[in-house]
């Protein structure tokens, strides 16, 4: 869907405030300066420069169960998330919209909440959090209204993604839809798009997978801790993605796949991304909630039309309607964003052993007891090299114990 506004980011490094700008129709801008924009002033709390001893403040404080919009307040008040926790039930008197039971409740949490085990606990996991102003934070993200002060992710965060796209759509998806979500993904990814979706069943997990063997980036965007995988039977998909790509969630490990997490979750899938194509959605749908914040964050909205009789094509119909632009190929995508460059693609790089053992599997499936003959290794290294290999989606396990090639 065009938009008419566009949003540009200022920030500051003197001093302690993001601006967003919005510039509403750019058509009212001529050279006398009667522009119609709207200027958004944040202030940049303290916590937000990274610190370990504040990240171990701010894993509780992601616990305590404040709404993102909340936790932001209370941090531009008191400055950073230490004096959060320490704030008494005066202290939050005096920040708006904040009742005292809020406070009560607060307070209770905090007495029973173990600091230091917590964070102890999350050193140990291997899992990673990043905070809002650190040089990492997806640069897309901030500039939503409501972003997540601290992200939780496991996988590859090295530089701010800026060329990303959401693919969303029905968890029940039909087999046409599933292939036009992995086709449209995969030639994306090769047009040096990131892939965001959100590791659901069906659409999701269709996008994800032909990102993959596109050879590009794809982020699954959960909507529980990162350690708690939902659907369950994603979780190789889940190991594959944080290989190659990336798994986020603003929820702490721990969280349950709640079902109000879900919409929670989706405005940060709509954040990540220039645009979001919505590929089979029901009337009612939360593929239809991300396209709704799509448009409230002034991103593009995109998508696939289908069968009028269809229950899982009313949404996407219902979008186009509305002014979504419709998709019939990769081009109609493509044409939003003619000030992209076109990135050279990287094949994913194997260890030696992983292409001698891919060789081996070049012509026939084979099973371990012949893999292990033809690469004369013991059995612990060709099995570990195997579930590498099946988790990267380059080998894939059929009954019998006989391994083919992807």
């Amino acid at each position: 869907m065009s938009s008419l506004q566009f949003h540009f980011l200022l920030i500051i490094p003197d001093f302690n405030w993001i601006c967003l700008v919005s510039i509403k129709d750019p058509s009212l801008c001529d050279q006398r300066l009667r522009i119609n924009l709207s200027l958004t002033f944040v202030r940049k709390p303290a916590i937000l420069n990274g610190r370990m001893e504040d990240k171990a403040y701010l894993l509780a404080l992601s616990s305590s169960g404040f709404s993102p919009r909340q936790l932001l307040e209370l941090l531009q008040v008191f400055g950073s998330a230490e004096q959060v926790w320490q704030a008494s039930l005066k202290d939050f008197a005096r920040v708006p919209h904040f009742s005292k039971k809020m406070g009560e409740k607060f307070c209770d949490f905090r007495k029973n909440y173990p600091l230091e085990q917590s964070w102890e606990r999350f050193k140990r996991s291997g899992l990673n959090l990043i905070t809002l102003h650190e040089d990492e934070y997806p640069e897309l993200l901030k500039t939503i209204s409501d972003p997540p002060v601290a992200l939780f992710y496991q996988g590859k965060l090295t530089t701010p993604c800026l060329r990303a796209l959401a693919i969303v759509g029905s968890r029940t998806g039909t087999p046409r839809g599933k292939l036009l979500a992995k086709k449209l993904a995969s030639s994306l990814a090769e047009s040096g798009f990131t892939i965001i979706s959100g590791l659901a069943r069906g659409i999701d997990m269709a996008a994800h997978l032909g990102a993959l063997e596109g050879g590009g980036q794809t982020w699954a965007v959960l909507g529980s801790g990162i350690d708690r995988i939902y659907p369950p039977e994603n979780e190789n998909l889940a190991r594959r993605i944080a290989l190659e790509g990336l798994i986020i969630s603003e929820f702490p490990p721990g969280t349950p796949p709640a079902p109000w997490n879900f919409p929670q979750r989706n405005r940060i899938i709509s954040g990540l991304s220039l645009g979001v194509i919505v590929v089979e959605a029901k009337e009612k749908s939360g593929a239809l909630i991300t396209a709704r914040f799509a448009l409230e964050q002034g991103r593009e909205v995109f998508a696939i039309p289908g069968d009028p009789t269809s229950e899982l094509s009313r949404g996407t119909n219902a979008l186009i309607q509305d002014g979504a632009k419709l998709v019939q190929e990769i081009g109609d995508v493509l044409a939003e964003f003619p000030y992209l460059p076109c990135p050279k693609k990287t094949s994913p790089s194997l260890e030696s052993l992983e292409e001698k053992i891919l060789e081996t599997l070049k012509t026939k499936g084979k099973i371990m007891e012949q893999l292990m003959k033809e690469v004369n290794l013991p059995i612990q290294q060709v099995a570990g090299t195997l579930l590498m290999l099946e988790t990267k989606g380059l080998v894939s396990r059929l009954p019998g114990n006989l391994f083919v090639r992807t």
